[in-house]
């Protein structure tokens, strides 16, 4: 192999997808061809809470388009400083491991794997916001306070191109069609009950 040749080769890195010269991954004996799999930037970048996080949410949503890539993921950990969105906690072994969460769930119209949707989450708001909009979450959960809420309210505007009054709106739209659905799912179970439409066990 001539030196040439030695100087162009690359490999493409299993996690970043992106093929690097060959000097940028390690030797691995173990490894085909002498080196390891992923570049060395991918695996200095391993060992940080934002790329694991980002890895693990691809892991949950395989067969789902992500609209998100690892520096955007760094950059939701650095503007909510690492703590949880909604209660402003920092990740602990009582936590648990913060999630990526959508700010507008994905049963949602609307609901996309995009920056301006996402924020880190602990596990009990996770748990707790289930898919509830926004506004709805807030009224609900006193931990989630309000200088949270404007900050996500100024998030969303940031990262989506739109003016926080535009965000207002949207987030006051889809909790008036939640409480919306919600009145209506009431109505119709109390007309089955007063008719005596319940189910038995055994189907009758």
């Amino acid at each position: 192999m001539s030196k040439q040749q030695k100087v162009t080769e690359t490999k493409i890195c299993r996690l970043c997808g992106e093929p690097k010269p060959i000097d940028l991954f390690e030797k691995d004996s173990r490894s085909k061809g002498g080196r390891t799999n992923r570049c060395k930037s991918c695996k200095q970048a391993s060992n940080n809470v934002a790329y694991k996080a980002f890895c693990r949410f691809k892991e949950r949503y395989p067969d789902v388009p992500i609209e998100t890539t690892k520096e955007e993921v760094a950059q939701i950990f650095e503007a909510f400083e690492g703590r949880c969105a909604y209660c402003n906690v920092e990740e602990s072994d009582e936590t648990g491991t913060f999630h990526l969460e959508h700010i507008r769930p994905l049963s949602r119209e609307g609901g996309r794997h995009h920056v301006s949707n996402l924020v880190i989450s602990c596990r009990r708001c996770n748990a707790r916001k289930n898919n509830k909009p926004l506004a709805i979450f807030f009224r609900d959960y006193l931990p989630f306070s309000y200088d949270s809420l404007r900050f996500i309210v100024e998030y969303i505007a940031y990262f989506s191109g739109r003016t926080t009054a535009e965000v207002e709106q949207e987030l006051i739209r889809d909790a008036d069609q939640w409480e919306s659905e919600r009145k209506e799912r009431t109505e119709k179970a109390r007309t089955i009950v007063e008719n005596g439409q319940i189910p038995t066990a055994s189907g009758e």
